[in-house]
C-alpha cells in the first residue's frame, strides 16, 4: 500500500476509536453473574412494629411472595426542591428505606464496581474511589412508572445513580435513560 494510503487510512482509523472514546454513552450497562444466594432481599414491613423479617428470592419467588414484598412498600416520593413528595400522578411505584431491608449482594466482591470505574472514569486523570450506598429499594409492579426526571444528587461526591436490576419473572417495562438528544432504552 502507498504511504499516503496507509497515512490516510491511519487517519480515518484514529478518527474512528476518538469519536467512540469521546462519544461513548454516559452510562455503563451488563450482566454480573452472583451466585443465587446472593440475590436475597430481607425486608421488614416500615412501621408495623414487630421485627418479623421476610426474605426474598427474587430470581424463584412466587407471585404472592412478590405481593407480599410489594405490599411491605410505602409509596414512593421523589425529590423537588430539597424535599420528598409524593404525587402518584409522576411516580407510582414502592419503596423501601435503607432501614428496612438489606440485601446480601457485594459489589466489591463481585466485581460490579471494578467495571463501574472502569467504564466510567477511564481516561480521567483521577485516583478517586467509587463506592455504592444502599439507599432504597424501589418496587415496580403493574401499572407502576416513574416520568422522566433527573436524580437528586444525596451528596456533593455522588458521581451518579447505581440501578440494580434483580432477575424477577416480568413482562413489559423498560427504563430509558435521556442525555441531551440521546435515548438509551433498557
Amino acid at each position: 500500500m502507498p504511504p499516503q494510503e496507509e497515512a490516510s487510512d491511519s487517519k480515518e482509523q484514529f478518527r474512528q476509536l476518538r469519536n467512540a472514546i469521546i462519544n461513548k454513552p454516559p452510562y455503563c450497562s451488563g450482566t454480573v453473574p452472583v451466585q443465587a444466594d446472593e440475590l436475597l432481599i430481607y425486608y421488614v414491613k416500615p412501621e408495623a412494629h414487630d421485627d418479623n423479617a421476610r426474605r426474598i428470592n427474587p430470581l424463584t419467588a412466587s407471585p404472592s411472595a412478590l405481593e407480599h414484598l410489594a405490599d411491605a412498600c410505602e409509596p414512593a416520593t421523589f425529590g423537588l426542591n430539597d424535599e420528598d413528595v409524593l404525587d402518584e400522578s409522576y411516580r407510582k411505584a414502592g419503596k423501601l428505606d435503607a432501614h428496612d431491608f438489606s440485601v446480601r449482594l457485594d459489589l466489591e466482591r463481585n466485581g460490579l464496581l471494578d467495571i463501574v470505574r472502569a467504564q466510567l472514569l477511564a481516561g480521567r486523570d483521577t485516583d478517586e474511589d467509587v463506592y455504592a450506598e444502599l439507599y432504597k429499594l424501589n418496587v415496580y409492579g403493574e401499572g407502576s412508572f416513574f416520568k422522566p426526571h433527573r436524580d437528586t444528587p444525596r451528596s456533593e461526591a455522588m458521581l451518579g445513580t447505581l440501578v440494580i436490576i434483580y432477575p424477577t419473572r416480568h413482562e413489559g417495562g423498560a427504563l430509558i435513560f435521556r442525555d441531551g438528544n440521546e435515548e438509551w432504552t433498557f
